[in-house]
């Protein structure tokens, strides 16, 4: 009887040491999935800050070009004039 008692202990041993050694791989595989989830939070976070700064200088390069298209107006406006005036000058040298 006592043989098969100190068997009995020896298999739950064995049992627990399994069983031990296959919760310690789970903590592993669970913290690299921990990291894993990290490091793509970090990338996406990343990815988002940079879709952030291409969204502000799309919105800067848009109000530049209006900018520019109302300074280029402007300056076809002055030319006409100028035009106008360079040929009433030379019509009034003529007369």
């Amino acid at each position: 009887a006592i043989t098969n008692i100190a068997e009995t202990i020896r298999k739950v041993g064995e049992i627990t040491n399994a069983i031990t050694s296959a919760a310690e791989e789970q903590a592993t595989a669970a913290r690299e999935i921990s990291a894993s989830v990290q490091h793509a939070n970090a990338s996406v976070a990343d990815v988002s800050g940079g879709v952030e700064d291409v969204s502000t200088a799309a919105e800067e390069t848009g109000r530049a070009a209006s900018e520019m298209l109302s300074a280029s107006q402007s300056l076809e406006a002055s030319a006409e004039r100028l035009s106008t005036m360079v040929d009433d000058f030379l019509k009034g040298l003529r007369a």
